[in-house]
């Protein structure tokens, strides 16, 4: 039982580690030019719209992209707003201001 709560804790460890270095990926793409970042989150809307039938009941599933995709990217888009968000939502009237003005 050890070495299965090892193993376990050895793949969470990998993943986090992995979803923190996409993170970091985006992040620096983001950052790099008004330009990147656009096309950044035009990539963001893209995936989601070719995803939407993922909310259908029965999907095929070689039509939409697979869990482990989607919990990555929704991983990387919960870090990049995190600084914007807390519990009250007190932040997101700033999200426009400051990206008008990083721009």
């Amino acid at each position: 039982m050890a070495d299965i709560d090892a193993n376990k804790a050895n793949l969470q460890h990998t993943l986090g580690a992995f979803q923190t270095t996409l993170f970091q990926i985006y992040n620096a793409v983001i950052r790099a030019s008004p330009e990147s970042r656009e096309g950044v989150l035009a990539f963001f809307a893209h995936v989601v719209d070719l995803n939407s039938r993922r909310a259908g009941m029965s999907v095929p599933i070689n039509t939409v992209s697979s869990d482990g995709y989607m919990t990555n990217l929704q991983v990387v888009l919960l870090k990049l707003f995190e600084p914007v968000m807390d519990a009250s939502y007190s932040k997101v009237s700033r999200q426009d201001h400051v990206a008008h003005r990083s721009s």
